[in-house]
């Protein structure tokens, strides 16, 4: 169409007519040689573009003491026209052009538990629980007995409830991947610090209390 303007003339094109021009028509001599467009994606077509491989090689003419290496980039494979060309072979780090073997398996080293460590850990927590229910049963048992009553009978109580919490939070650190999975070590390492911040706090809390009373008793 036509403006006011005389000797102007606009063309409307569309999206896809504008794509399609692009894409057709459009060609320039680019940092990379010739650039064409694929009309039926849009891409540039890999036929007028150049690339090429550079294998970096140690400079074996490069004078900078013992301590000091340089590199060089060479140019072993272009691509040009659609086609690779092989300049010269690809050199390894051993010096030679024979492609090394596949890399090694990897292998994870946990650090895992050794099994007799786990059973002593297991002994002494079963010998802590049952001892903590013993004492505290004889405990109870002897109650009103004048040496238990003395002792105060409710924070004897405390304190075998705090060392079997105590007892209790060996058996995370017995839990490892290989028992568990990830998901069962990860519980088990949160579970670990609270057993023991409770069993400490129970415990200690008992016996500075006991002390505290037998204080004011004594002070009164």
């Amino acid at each position: 169409g036509k403006n006011g303007a005389v000797g102007t003339t606009y063309i409307y094109l569309d999206g896809a007519e504008h794509f399609k021009s692009m894409a057709t028509n459009v060609t320039f001599r680019g940092a990379t040689g010739s650039v064409a467009f694929d009309p039926s994606t849009g891409s540039r077509e890999a036929t007028s573009a150049t690339f090429e491989v550079v294998n970096f090689v140690e400079d074996t003419d490069f004078e900078g003491g013992p301590s000091a290496t340089r590199f060089r980039a060479v140019q072993t494979d272009i691509f040009q026209n659609g086609e690779w060309t092989s300049l010269q072979p690809v050199t390894f780090n051993d010096g030679t052009s024979d492609i090394p073997p596949y890399l090694p398996e990897i292998t994870v080293e946990d650090n895992l538990y050794a099994k007799s460590l786990q059973i002593v850990a297991l002994v002494l927590c079963g010998l802590i629980l049952i001892l903590s229910i013993a004492f505290s049963t004889w405990t109870h048992v002897n109650r009103k007995k004048r040496v238990c009553k003395a002792s105060q009978p409710l924070f004897l109580h405390i304190i075998c409830a705090g060392t079997f919490i105590l007892g209790i939070s060996i058996l995370p650190l017995c839990i490892d991947g290989e028992v568990t999975g990830t998901y069962g070590s990860d519980a088990a390492c949160m579970a670990f610090p609270w057993l023991v911040c409770i069993g400490v706090s129970a415990t200690f809390s008992a016996i500075y209390s006991k002390t505290h009373r037998i204080n004011l008793v004594f002070n009164a």
